[in-house]
């Protein structure tokens, strides 16, 4: 099988379907499949149309979808509204883009939605992404030579030391793996040292300014986007919102 990977989108579908066409992908080819390491949606602005993509992904039976924070805040903010219909602008879901991904999603405006908490609700849980999508996703997926994640696996104590049993940690630790920080999780070694970890949520370019201090920034001009690859980890995120584009990764495995 040929995996196109991905990470991140964030709400960019041009970004990603232009990098999807460009590696090759071929919808209609059934050695073709997609992969998506969490954070379908926030930050960009085509919510809807990325939404419709993926449900007609899932209809062919050529994405795996896998869990990441964002799907996390998306189900805890519908969930959990009233606790922030009213201020709504200072909580973390206005300032991720959760919550304007919703209001794009189910048609309301900001005044409408920080007013009518029950419709804002029942149009949240019958869109696609919170009925369909989201509970499609997968903790993680795996392949002989490959775990796809979107931080990282659970880890123990507090995240200081790897976990060999990690597969079958519980709900709340795989929550907390989609918050890790990758790079400092590598750095100290903490990945399966059998297969190669492939994963999102934190920026390729800080892999790159770790690595090269003297040649690359996490951020601006001198910042690299492209997929940082070594033996143990394939790290992809490209930070869309900032470098305008979607790394996709072939794999065959």
């Amino acid at each position: 099988m040929k995996y196109f990977v991905s990470a991140d989108i964030h709400g960019f579908l041009n970004e990603w379907t232009f990098a999807l066409k460009e590696k090759g992908f071929d919808i209609n080819n059934n050695e073709h499949k997609i992969i998506v390491c969490g954070d379908l949606f926030d930050r960009g602005s085509q919510a809807k149309e990325l939404q419709s993509f993926i449900m007609e992904l899932i209809e062919k039976d050529k994405i795996i979808l896998i869990k990441g924070n964002h799907e996390d805040l998306a189900i805890e903010l519908v969930e959990n509204y009233a606790k922030y219909m009213f201020e709504v602008k200072y909580t973390h879901h206005y300032q991720n883009g959760t919550f304007q991904t919703i209001l794009e999603l189910i048609d309301l405006d900001f005044t409408e939605a920080t007013t009518c908490l029950y419709e804002f609700k029942r149009r949240a849980r019958q869109t696609d992404y919170i009925k369909n999508i989201i509970p499609t996703m997968l903790d993680y997926y795996e392949t002989n030579n490959y775990v796809f994640v979107h931080a990282w696996v659970p880890l123990k104590d507090g995240g200081y030391e790897f976990d060999d049993n990690w597969r079958n940690a519980n709900v709340a630790l795989w929550e907390r793996a989609r918050w890790t920080n990758p790079l400092q999780a590598y750095q100290k070694g903490l990945y399966p040292k059998d297969k190669t970890l492939v994963f999102g949520h934190y920026h390729c370019s800080s892999f790159w300014a770790s690595k090269y201090p003297k040649k690359y920034t996490q951020y601006g001009k001198t910042a690299c986007h492209e997929p940082y690859i070594t033996k143990q980890i394939i790290a992809l995120d490209s930070c869309a919102v900032d470098s305008k584009k979607v790394n996709v990764v072939v794999i065959e495995d």
